[in-house]
């Protein structure tokens, strides 16, 4: 009966130990103290407040990722224009170990998402994304550091606006949110869906009227023709196509109809258009001429690494030289592009 009071007594005592720090880490985080690893285009200064990455050509990486979805509308779309151009996408380290290393690295569809999801993008600071839960539900797999899930935005329990400089609005930022919920595959009856690739035009748009589903799209044998099948039920449950028809002719008339509903704003819409194609033109640009800036910044210090070791030590000179050839060779391919 002692042993039994003493244990009782020990796991009260952790439980209020746990309560007190967790209303510690909540009142830092109401007043947003709590820090939390910066997001890209983002550091800590010396009085430990968020401000603009100092690297000019990282806030311009940053501000070129928001303006090519603000553009395309996908996030897929972002990293394939990166790749199709060669740009990179900076990464600063965290933590004792790894300090505030820059990596430039290619673009990836997570990286874009956790840029896009990030609140601190609109100068927002948010605590309470996600929740970890520790205790096992019935039949469920035991878990070394619990199960933890995201948290809608109506639900975040601490909301804090214009804490730092922003790159984009919170209404830009709600914008996007719903963009990628919209791009989302889960129930396809409530979301348009992604723009795609291909000859059709309707694609991702057309919904069957006899069963209500998202047709899809085939192409003929030519490659270009496009056919628009609702073939859910037989793909799925091995059911009979519910209807398919040819899609030029269909194209063809939203296509005019489309047209001249556009005709009074068409000088409005081509204006437009090029302005936006130019101003697109010159981020990538001004993105190229960042990294010529900086690579004979990395080839001049690579020749002096290389300077400073001693000649006799040839381990380490080879490797110093192999790094500055391939400085070299990087600044020669840079100012060729």
């Amino acid at each position: 009966m002692l042993l039994g009071f003493k244990g009782t007594m020990s796991e009260a005592e952790l439980h209020w130990l746990r309560s007190r720090l967790l209303g510690g880490t909540l009142e830092k985080a109401q007043h947003g103290a709590l820090r939390f690893r910066p997001p890209a285009g983002f550091v800590f200064d010396p009085a430990g407040q968020v401000v603009f990455d100092p690297d000019e050509e990282v806030q311009q990486a940053v501000r070129l990722l928001f303006t090519l979805f603000a553009q395309s509308g996908s996030a897929l779309a972002v990293v394939k224009h990166c790749a199709v151009h060669h740009l990179r996408f900076p990464t600063r380290g965290w933590g004792k170990r790894q300090g505030a290393e820059l990596r430039w690295e290619p673009l990836t569809h997570t990286r874009v998402l956790e840029v896009l999801h990030h609140p601190a993008s609109a100068g927002t600071y948010v605590y309470g994304r996600t929740q970890t839960r520790t205790r096992l539900l019935p039949g469920e797999a035991p878990r070394v550091k619990g199960h933890t899930r995201r948290v809608a935005r109506q639900d975040w329990p601490i909301v804090l606006h214009d804490q730092h400089p922003a790159y984009i609005t919170w209404e830009q930022f709600l914008r996007h949110q719903q963009q990628l919920d919209d791009n989302r595959t889960l129930r396809p009856e409530d979301r348009p869906g992604a723009v795609r690739e291909g000859a059709a035009l309707l694609q991702g748009l057309v919904l069957c009227g006899q069963c209500g589903r998202r047709m899809r799209v085939r192409y003929l044998e030519d490659g270009r023709t496009p056919s628009y099948d609702c073939n859910a039920l037989h793909v799925r449950q091995a059911g009979p196509t519910c209807q398919s028809l040819r899609g030029d002719g269909v194209d063809a008339a939203v296509a005019r109809v489309f047209l001249d509903a556009m005709q009074p704003a068409q000088l409005a819409v081509s204006l437009a258009t090029l302005a936006q194609v130019e101003a697109q033109a010159r981020q990538i640009e001004r993105q190229g001429h960042l990294r010529l800036e900086r690579a004979p910044y990395e080839a001049d210090l690579a020749r002096r690494r290389f300077l400073a070791v001693d000649p006799d030590n040839r381990l380490v000179a080879r490797s110093l030289e192999r790094d500055w050839n391939d400085t070299l060779a990087a600044l020669a391919t840079l100012e060729r592009e």
